[in-house]
């Protein structure tokens, strides 16, 4: 799937793939963070 994608127009993809993986994990770890927090 992302092999295409990168094939067909890797300069409009490649640098926003990075950028939204790096949002999706940092409010994936502040969220367990959050959690974290409440139940101490």
């Amino acid at each position: 799937m992302f092999d295409t994608e990168f094939g067909t127009g890797p300069g409009t993809l490649s640098p926003a793939v990075p950028v939204v993986t790096a949002l999706l994990v940092a409010l994936f770890v502040i969220g367990l963070l959050y959690r974290l927090v409440g139940l101490l």
